[in-house]
């Protein structure tokens, strides 16, 4: 069986999609606050930069994590959601 490599650099972003996108600028501040917490509580090495997250772990984590943090905005209301992932 093939393994998950031992350690990745990924970086992805969430955006919300919909009619509402021109109210949802300062909705949003908040959930990109609730997934910097999201970040420091995993323990995971990242970076937050203007147009995205970039997380440095092995596969496992880095995946699983991102599903968390689109997850997270989902519960949160935005029921649309383009989450961009470059490995």
């Amino acid at each position: 069986a093939l393994a998950t490599p031992a350690n990745c650099i990924a970086e992805f972003s969430l955006i919300p999609i919909g009619s509402l996108l021109k109210h949802l600028n300062v909705f949003f501040a908040q959930q990109i606050a609730d997934i910097q917490r999201l970040m420091q509580q995993s323990g995971l090495k990242y970076q937050v930069h203007a147009t995205g997250t970039t997380i440095e772990r092995p596969w496992d984590q880095v995946s699983q994590i991102i599903g968390f943090a689109h997850t997270l905005i989902h519960h949160q209301g935005i029921v649309w959601i383009q989450t961009d992932i470059q490995i």
